[in-house]
């Protein structure tokens, strides 16, 4: 699915986080650098909108209007059944600004977006900005993972979009189907968070906005979205990051519903999957650490419909069970014997404050039709050795003691 963010100033533009090779390109098997970009349609693209949802393919061209550039976007245009065909985000993409490339989308009559980067950072960031300060003519394939597939730097321009179609099916894209169809997601991302202020939340004077980013400053609590409950069914995106050593956690239903948002590398809930980064805390573990390292943005996606909740991390699914499935049924205890229901609802979200540095942004919320289907595959916790499961029991058992005695 592709969504549209809302982005002010110059967040509106462009941001990144490049991960380059040494040589300065990205290659096959790097992650795709994170983006936002104005399409030629007049709507914002993100990879985090992206990444976890779809395969994409990125077609550079150097310059609008010109005539290898023509013949490029034509041909991909001319070919849109055999791309739509794929479960894939195809755009075109310059350096051109948002102005020139909407006209010459228009004068094309494309059915798709060229992405705009008139500030050329996504460009170099992958390393292909060229000496002249355009793009090279490549195109980028990327996994729904979000990691680079395959790189084309000889691009026939008269029949770009038979050779994309041609190499989607070469590297396995899965066609689309009903359920991977746009629509399919009837409804749209209401965005939580303006990027300017902390309108609609509530907090104690401990939580602010810097640079467009949520941050906290000292103890006070937790930061608390006021306008609404999160509903029953629903989807839940945001990006994270954390400070050495940090702890932190999103609720999004009531009953001890925690998505984990730790440094697993220092911190000592990291040790324990159950409670690390992306678990649904001291209930279902992920089945991998997907993080990225302290101080780089982590994706994160949450999905709860009927008694399934999807936890995602960084594009991938680590979470995907269903609570009444008897195999579940520790899991479910262990919660519960924390003070948790896996079946409370009308919950706030809210962010968690453990006076650790901690950092969002993007923070999106849609309800999830009862008639949408949901692709529910579930997923293998990762396992958990006998040591640190002898520390957990001590752990629940004294967490049920101060309960007896409360």
């Amino acid at each position: 699915m592709i969504c549209k963010h809302m982005f002010t100033g110059a967040a509106l533009c462009l941001m990144l986080l490049a991960c380059t090779s040494a040589k300065g390109e990205v290659e096959v098997g790097d992650p795709l650098p994170e983006f936002v970009l104005q399409g030629s349609d007049g709507k914002t693209y993100s990879s985090t909108d992206l990444i976890g949802e779809q395969a994409i393919v990125i077609a550079w061209f150097p310059k609008a209007f010109t005539g290898g550039c023509t013949k490029e976007c034509k041909s991909l245009r001319e070919n849109s059944d055999q791309l739509k065909a794929f479960d894939v985000a195809y755009f075109a993409a310059s350096c051109d600004t948002p102005e020139l490339n909407a006209d010459f989308a228009k004068s094309l009559d494309l059915d798709y977006p060229i992405l705009s980067d008139p500030s050329k950072r996504f460009a170099k960031a992958l390393g292909c900005l060229n000496e002249r300060g355009v793009s090279n003519r490549w195109t980028y394939y990327v996994g729904v993972d979000g990691k680079v597939l395959h790189i084309d730097k000889a691009v026939q321009t008269a029949s770009h979009g038979e050779s994309v179609a041609a190499k989607l099916a070469e590297l396995g894209v899965a066609k689309r189907t009903a359920n991977t169809d746009e629509s399919a997601h009837s409804t749209e991302f209401e965005s939580l968070f303006n990027g300017v202020d902390l309108e609609g939340w509530k907090h104690s004077g401990n939580w602010s906005v810097v640079n467009g980013e949520i941050t906290r400053e000292g103890k006070g609590g937790s930061l608390t979205y006021a306008k609404s409950k999160v509903p029953d069914d629903f989807e839940l995106r945001f990006e994270w990051k954390v400070g050495e050593g940090s702890n932190s956690g999103v609720y999004y239903r009531p009953g001890q519903y925690e998505y984990q948002i730790l440094d697993n590398s220092k911190h000592r809930d990291g040790e324990n999957p159950r409670t690390s980064a992306a678990s649904l805390y001291f209930c279902m573990q992920p089945s991998e650490d997907a993080t990225r390292p302290v101080g780089q943005w982590n994706q994160a996606r949450i999905v709860g419909k009927g008694t399934v909740v999807q936890h995602w991390l960084n594009g991938k699914k680590v979470i995907d069970f269903d609570y009444t499935d008897p195999k579940w049924a520790f899991n479910v205890d262990m919660l519960e014997k924390r003070g948790g229901k896996l079946d409370a609802r009308e919950g706030s979200l809210s962010l968690q404050d453990h006076g650790d540095p901690v950092w969002y942004r993007n923070i999106q919320m849609r309800t999830i039709p009862a008639d949408e289907p949901l692709n529910h595959d579930p997923i293998q916790p990762a396992e958990i050795s006998e040591e640190v499961l002898k520390k957990e029991k001590e752990k629940l058992d004294a967490i049920v003691n101060r309960r007896k005695k409360a």
